[in-house]
């Protein structure tokens, strides 16, 4: 299994697992079983027909899995 992270365009592929990452990283949070988000990186959440997404400030949307829905919010202090 490969762990890819994304920057500025470009594909990266890191030692760590996605979720050492996320254990070591705490300005990260898992909004899929395969997909962590930098916080900062949030500019909107919101609800949409198949489910919650996220726009990031590059403009990409993500869907969010229905299970990590609440553990977002509540990093996002919403």
């Amino acid at each position: 299994k490969l762990t890819y992270a994304y920057a500025d365009g470009k594909s990266y592929v890191v030692d760590a697992s996605i979720a050492q990452l996320e254990e070591r990283h705490a300005g990260f949070v898992r909004i899929h079983r395969a997909t962590l988000v930098r916080l900062a990186a949030i500019a909107e959440l919101h609800a949409a027909p198949d489910g919650t997404r996220i726009r990031l400030t590059d403009g990409t949307e993500l869907a969010v899995a229905r299970e990590r829905v609440k553990a977002l919010k509540e990093r996002l202090g919403l």
